[in-house]
């Protein structure tokens, strides 16, 4: 409903305004994949802006929860999510570098990678 639409748009904001890996940012974050899990379409924009707040991540404790929410909404084969990674795949390869290789992180990415890789992007 038209409600729901304008308290993600504004969740959204507020997320966009934080600093990276602040409690609020962190909080609006868990809301609006909570939103993206129950509604697909509801905050496409952010879930296809996610791979970038991704590699703007300096740590793990950060970039943990991002690839969570990234690996959830490809399992469920979130389209968005799906062809944001796609596109995002060389730039989030880079960035994993600074991790080390058993690191959580990339074990991670290389769960997204797989469930990316297997699914034909929906349309």
């Amino acid at each position: 409903d038209e409600r729901r639409k304008t308290i993600a748009e504004q969740l959204v904001e507020r997320y966009q305004s934080y600093e990276i890996g602040s409690s609020g940012w962190t909080r609006c974050q868990d809301l609006l994949a909570s939103l993206t899990l129950e509604e697909e379409d509801l905050v496409h924009t952010w879930v296809s802006r996610l791979p970038g707040v991704l590699v703007q991540t300096r740590d793990v404790e950060t970039s943990l929860p991002v690839l969570r929410i990234m690996l959830s909404l490809a399992q469920r084969r979130n389209k968005h999510i799906l062809e944001a990674y796609t596109t995002s795949m060389n730039q989030i390869q880079d960035w994993s570098k600074h991790f080390s290789s058993g690191n959580e992180a990339n074990q991670l990415i290389s769960f997204l990678h797989q469930n990316v890789a297997l699914t034909p992007v929906p349309s």
